[in-house]
């Protein structure tokens, strides 16, 4: 069997290279105001943004008003995520010192990626018990579990040796891609109970964001497989090969804390919406 060839470059997302102006733009301009500004506080002031949006939708419309707590929300989530965007240019475009470990920024922002979409689904199934959304729970739950999973995956194929295409193969993998299910997991945050088809929009959107995590999940599994049997071309990057490693064993870990987390605020929100019910 003919090997496949490897991708030109790890970050191989089109919708990474449609934004790359813009990021890239905005990093040198806050390089220019900010010269000190290290890429590390930006990802860290991103998660800090996201944990707090997450948890004023957390709370029931007796202690914050929905339309309040929609709009700070959002406000701080989609900052937030601007914030990971914007990181990983400020990192490409600062000077790096002689002492820069590139390794350790590209796990940090990994890892604080994951912890953003932990909390925002641990902030909804709080959410959706409180307003008696059963199956609002359950999805936010499946949509929590499985988003770390192809992220893991990828890890296990760039510690071989290999590249993955970031946006997925086709439109199923494409929605468990961490661009989309960003897109996807926001609006189900902060603004739930907008109606579609007299539904509720966040079961709806996590239920769309679960099945992009299992597509995406398989689709690199496969990809695993085919690296295991030999049948891709190596990468001879050996500095990717140790960032796969080390990223596996940080997200394993992660794997662990997402699982507790997601299925013990699922349980709080299902025994919410049960009594609420």
């Amino acid at each position: 069997m003919e090997k496949q060839k490897p991708l030109s470059s790890e970050r191989n997302s089109p919708v990474r290279a449609a934004f790359s102006g813009i990021t890239n733009g905005a990093a040198r301009a806050l390089l220019k105001v900010f010269p000190d500004i290290t890429a590390d506080a930006i990802t860290y002031t991103g998660s800090g943004l996201v944990i707090a949006g997450s948890f004023i939708k957390g709370f029931p419309k007796e202690v914050i008003p929905y339309n309040a707590s929609s709009w700070c929300g959002a406000g701080l989530l989609v900052i937030g995520v601007l914030c990971d965007a914007l990181d990983g240019a400020v990192a490409r475009n600062k000077k790096r010192p002689a002492n820069y470990n590139e390794l350790d920024g590209k796990l940090t922002d990994v890892v604080h990626n994951r912890i953003g979409e932990m909390f925002m689904a641990g902030s909804r199934n709080i959410a959706a018990g409180f307003r008696g959304d059963t199956l609002g729970v359950l999805a936010a739950t499946i949509s929590g579990l499985t988003a770390p999973l192809p992220s893991l995956l990828r890890a296990m194929v760039e510690k071989l040796g290999y590249f993955v295409p970031e946006s997925g193969a086709n439109i199923f993998s494409f929605w468990g891609t961490r661009s989309t299910r960003a897109a996807l997991t926001i609006p189900a945050t902060v603004i739930p109970e907008t109606q579609i088809l007299n539904t509720n929009i966040q079961p709806i959107l996590d239920s769309i964001s679960a099945a992009g995590n299992i597509a995406s999940t398989i689709e690199r599994y496969l990809i695993l497989r085919k690296a295991i049997k030999g049948q891709l071309e190596v990468n001879p990057d050996e500095k990717a090969k140790e960032y796969g490693k080390v990223k596996v064993e940080r997200l394993k870990s992660f794997t662990k804390y997402n699982t507790a987390l997601v299925l013990g605020t699922g349980m709080i929100g299902l025994a919410l919406s049960l009594r609420s019910n």
